[in-house]
């Protein structure tokens, strides 16, 4: 049992946040926040109740605040995000993954899915120092057979082949 802190907007009514800390670090563990009405869910993030990092966001749809839209991965240690999942619609059909360099934070590969959210639509890999586009691979129907590849110049951005 943990310790509890409410925030409310400047009603000072509707709820915000709820804050949970753990009662021995006194470290955040988890943050609910919520949309306007102060009753449906926008985010839940978790944290490490040791570094006090966040390690996971969880991000729900608008419309009903229970179906999930986001969740993204984070480094423990570091605090920076290491990997995120969209989904569709449905909230477990995923429509991409990406995953990110722990040390820079920067985006180093996106996955895209077909609609059953298995069979690979494209990838584009980033550089992870400068955080540009380096190569974009496009899939056939089959999510396996190539259709296309382009690479760019991690400097610039510009298309090299």
């Amino acid at each position: 049992n943990g310790i509890k802190q409410t925030w409310y907007r400047d009603d000072g009514k509707t709820v915000l946040c709820i804050k949970d800390y753990d009662p021995t670090t006194g470290n955040r563990i988890k943050e609910t926040w919520y949309q306007a009405d102060g009753k449906t869910v926008f985010c839940i993030d978790d944290y490490d109740p040791t570094t006090g990092n966040r390690i996971k966001e969880t991000s729900y749809r608008r419309d009903d605040g229970k179906t999930i839209f986001s969740i993204k991965d984070y480094d423990p240690t570091t605090g920076n995000g290491i990997k995120q999942t969209w989904y569709r619609d449905d909230g477990k059909t995923v429509l991409c993954i990406e995953d990110y360099d722990p040390t820079t934070g920067n985006r180093i590969k996106e996955t895209s899915y077909l609609n059953d959210g298995k069979t690979v639509l494209s990838i584009f890999d980033y550089d992870p120092t400068t955080g540009n586009m380096i190569k974009e691979t496009k899939y056939q129907a089959d999510g396996k057979t190539i259709k296309s590849i382009r690479e760019f110049d991690p400097q610039t951005g510009e298309k090299i082949k």
